[in-house]
């Protein structure tokens, strides 16, 4: 019995033993802030932690204080947000954007500086560094680019908050230049978006950000501070990396269920699969025809078996009469409207689009469930690198460059090219002579900016019959000098068009800025028909510009 009781004392003492043991942890494997980026997998999960931000910012809100408050788009929701109920004390949607701005810097600005030590500590390659480091810094210029692009001015820093010293300088940055904030960016892009590989998102492992993206930033910042030659450079690197606008088709591109496809430059990433981890949205909620009748797929009147009924749908965005009847018309060539709007599906038109369409098939969102929207949102594509190329050729008044790169666009979307620009400055532009260009703008804006007195000294310089120009002309050529201040025929003939010259120049000015407001889709509608240029005047330059003839002849009068 001793025996038993002395084995039993023996086993528990082991016991103990062994347990004191097992507290003596190793904690070798624990990671804090200063020794986390140890290895590539654990940079790249902390690059992974800059994306979420992004996520909290391009909801439905967001659509509606970006798109909804333009002059393409309006959403009549009753959100707070939507009815601009916003001020600096209130912002709304404003501080979500901001607060989410933020976190997002303050956390690419941890990555940064990780990455770098883990490159100097030489725990990850001379590409995996590069590669990262591309990557953070670009989130980290997207969230400078959407703050600057929502309130201007901003607070300014690339600091990583290590200690409260640092949180501490931070916490009362004044808000910087915008313009300033943006040349830091881009000269933070420009010295790592060369190093990263050259390729475009789509063929990324897991669709990362990379070069193609930062040069996007790039180009975006500079045409807000209007440096368009920078940006032209950056639109030029993703022109490289892209290939031609032709080889991407349009539909299999735009539609925002088409997930990570090869024209996309960013796209913001969503998962839905029910009763499993889902990272969605909810933009598809307002762009979606409303409403949707209890259990069923009937929206606004029309079944759409594609959208499922399970959809919630809230009061939606639609396009202005701008849009939809101007320049992308249900009646014209546009392929584009017939994705970007719905006045109808299939042969069936919806109960309330009879002046309006609703959002069309590109935002939908097929068989969503409740307000989980899965699709992707397409941020940047390559088409708007593409038309932002035009847009910095045109500034630079390049206008051959200009409408190479918009008719791009153009042929994609199966609509007429420019041939030439409506515009005045460009006016000018196509005539190629210098100088009889700065002769044709002297002589018909100068007398506008004369006195009568000078007028008459001038016209009585050209038609006196003994001294002026033109009879000395006349003279010269054996004829006899005809009598244009003397005579009463040739009077009323010299005083009218001393009259035309001496009004022209207004004139020309007022209804040049007309015909630049006639929309550019009817003369292509025109052409389409098979109208030439005198026919084109006729029937679409005369009547839109009708009114300005009827005002500028009631003040001759």
């Amino acid at each position: 019995m001793k025996l038993k009781h002395i084995f039993y004392t023996a086993a528990a003492m082991a016991m103990l033993s062994f347990q004191a043991c097992t507290l003596d942890e190793d904690t070798s494997g624990i990671s804090n802030p200063d020794d986390f980026f140890r290895k590539f997998s654990e940079c790249q999960s902390v690059v992974n932690g800059c994306y979420i931000p992004i996520k909290s910012i391009y909801t439905y809100t967001y659509m509606i204080a970006t798109e909804c408050v333009t002059d393409i788009a309006y959403c009549p929701s009753g959100t707070l947000d939507a009815s601009l109920d916003i001020s600096p004390a209130v912002p709304r949607m404003g501080s979500t954007v901001w607060r989410n701005g933020y976190l997002g810097v303050q956390r690419c600005n941890f990555a940064v500086n990780g990455i770098e030590r883990a490159y100097k500590n030489e725990v990850i390659s001379e590409e995996q560094y590069h590669q990262l480091l591309c990557e953070a810094k670009t989130l980290r210029a997207f969230f400078y680019w959407t703050l600057t692009c929502f309130f201007g001015n901003v607070p300014f820093y690339f600091d990583d908050v290590t200690d409260n010293e640092v949180l501490s300088r931070i916490q009362v940055l004044p808000r910087m230049d915008a313009n300033e904030t943006r040349n830091k960016v881009i000269e933070d892009l420009q010295s790592i978006a060369p190093l990263a590989a050259q390729t475009r998102t789509y063929d990324n492992e897991a669709n990362r950000l990379g070069a193609s993206c930062a040069y996007m930033l790039i180009a975006k910042m500079a045409m807000w501070n209007k440096q368009w030659d920078v940006a032209l450079d950056a639109l030029e690197q993703i022109e490289t990396i892209y290939g031609p606008l032709s080889q991407y088709d349009y539909a299999e591109n735009i539609l925002f269920r088409n997930k990570n496809t090869p024209e996309s430059i960013m796209e913001i990433q969503h998962t839905y699969t029910q009763g499993a981890l889902t990272y969605t949205s909810n933009v598809a909620c307002i762009c979606q025809p409303y409403p949707r009748a209890a259990n069923s797929a009937v929206y606004d009147g029309v079944e759409i078996p594609e959208l499922g009924d399970q959809a919630t749908v809230w009061s939606a965005m639609r396009p202005n009469v701008y849009f939809s009847q101007g320049l992308q018309s249900k009646m014209g060539k546009d392929i584009r409207a017939k994705y970007n709007m719905a006045w109808g599906y299939e042969d069936k038109t919806f109960n309330s689009t009879n002046t309006r369409p609703w959002c069309g098939p590109k935002f939908w969102c097929p068989n969503m469930q409740a307000s989980n929207d899965g699709n992707n949102y397409k941020v940047f594509r390559y088409a708007d690198a593409v038309l932002m190329a035009a847009e910095c050729y045109c500034a630079l008044l390049d206008k051959d460059k200009a409408m190479e790169y918009l008719n791009k666009v153009k042929r994609r979307a199966g609509i007429a090219e420019y041939t030439r620009f409506r515009t005045y400055p460009l006016l000018l532009n196509e005539i190629r002579v210098r100088w009889f260009k700065r002769v044709t703008q002297t002589l018909l804006y100068l007398p506008h900016f004369l006195s009568w007195v000078v007028i008459g000294a001038t016209a009585y310089a050209m038609f006196a019959t003994n001294s002026g120009v033109i009879n000395t002309l006349i003279a010269n050529a054996g004829k006899s000098p005809i009598p244009f201040l003397q005579e009463d025929a040739w009077w009323l003939f010299s005083y009218i068009l001393i009259g035309i010259w001496q009004t022209m120049g207004w004139g020309t000015i007022i209804y040049l800025a007309a015909i630049t407001n006639v929309n550019s889709e009817l003369y292509e509608a025109a052409k389409v028909d098979g109208a030439n240029r005198w026919q084109q005047c006729l029937h679409v330059t005369l009547p839109c510009i009708r009114s300005t003839i009827v005002v500028m002849l009631i003040m001759q009068l």
